[in-house]
């Protein structure tokens, strides 16, 4: 069951866990297909080469980006693509569960 980091206030939290899905969804989507994920890369010039060239093929976000090529291939096990997919859906759900406590409640 998710719940709160009291030590922060609440749009502080939501803000910090929707960037840590977008990031998450970023790695998520590239896991999934982590033989293009190679390719875009070796067929890189430069990193600047690759960066671009992932975004165009996964429609990957500047800091998306740069998360898929911080990833260390051994982390592309379907073990770990897995870990990636479940620590994924545990960050929504948290996200999920902070937006409800942070809506007006009903009158």
């Amino acid at each position: 069951m998710p719940s709160r980091n009291e030590e922060l206030p609440l749009a502080v939290e939501i803000q910090q866990t929707a960037e840590q899905l977008h990031i998450m969804d970023g790695l998520a989507i590239a896991m999934r297909e982590p033989a293009r994920v190679l390719d875009a890369v070796l067929l890189s010039e430069d990193v600047d080469d690759a960066r671009t060239l992932l975004r165009e093929r996964f429609g990957l976000s500047e800091v998306q980006t740069s998360a898929v090529l911080d990833l260390q291939f051994r982390q592309a096990s379907r073990l770990d693509r897995r870990k990636i997919e479940e620590r994924r859906d545990e960050v929504s759900a948290h996200l999920e569960y902070l937006r409800v406590h942070d809506a007006p409640p009903d009158e």
